[in-house]
């Protein structure tokens, strides 16, 4: 995602919040390693547990504290219940629409296993709180600030492009007998969310509905396909 950083940012022809937009693209990417590393998984994993809750506890604690010494106030990151006039509806509208989409993948494609508690708990909550925060919350408010709107714009498209791609990439890569491999389907599906995620982000100017909407797909998906397999 760096060259699509750069491309945006020279697009833009400001240099400001660049240096911090470029630092937080390579903390996500230092996280998703993190995330998914055997320590995280073998000596920090909480016991018994089939999630990476202790994974994603440290990507919200590093975005929080991201906001907390960085230039970003937690309005500027979307981190408010107030909403912009006249977005409710169709905030809803979107966030069912997503559920549902959520629901015909999995009926489609089922392999959700056995519906645990823990795995419901999980998708309803580590899954968008975490990735919202980092994604819509503090990397979409940085790149606003590096990427002004041009003059008679309301707002930039350059900042949603770069986080739905930055969250569709860390989602299809995968390593494969010592390889990285590239799925076109768990790229696909994240880049249509995102794009949904990155709007609700948008049109409400708050976390609150991106991550509802979020948390509601990871949750239909798994639960949508156990039914499946076990029909």
């Amino acid at each position: 995602m760096l060259p699509v950083l750069a491309v945006a940012l020279a697009a833009s022809g400001s240099r400001r919040t660049g240096s911090a937009a470029l630092l937080f693209l390579l903390l996500l990417t230092l996280d998703g390693f993190l995330v998914s590393a055997p320590v995280v998984y073998d000596v920090a994993q909480v016991p018994g547990a089939n999630w990476n809750w202790t994974g994603k506890a440290l990507s919200l604690a590093w975005a929080l504290a991201f906001i907390g010494f960085g230039p970003l106030s937690r309005r500027d990151v979307g981190l408010t219940v107030r909403q912009r006039p006249n977005s409710l509806r169709p905030a809803v509208l979107v966030t069912v629409g997503l559920v549902l989409l959520g629901v015909t993948i999995g009926a489609v494609f089922g392999g959700g296993g056995p519906l645990r508690v823990e795995t419901l708990a999980y998708q309803l909550t580590m899954p968008g709180l975490a990735e919202e925060l980092a994604f819509r919350g503090v990397f979409l408010a940085l790149l606003h600030r590096a990427i002004p709107a041009e003059a008679g714009a309301a707002v930039s498209w350059w900042p949603a492009v770069v986080t739905t791609l930055a969250f569709a990439f860390t989602h299809s890569p995968s390593l494969e007998g010592g390889r990285i491999a590239f799925a076109f389907l768990p790229f696909l599906l994240p880049l249509v969310a995102g794009a949904a995620f990155a709007w609700l982000r948008e049109k409400t100017g708050s976390l609150l509905w991106p991550t509802i909407a979020h948390n509601g797909l990871n949750a239909a998906i798994f639960v949508s396909g156990s039914v499946a397999g076990a029909a």
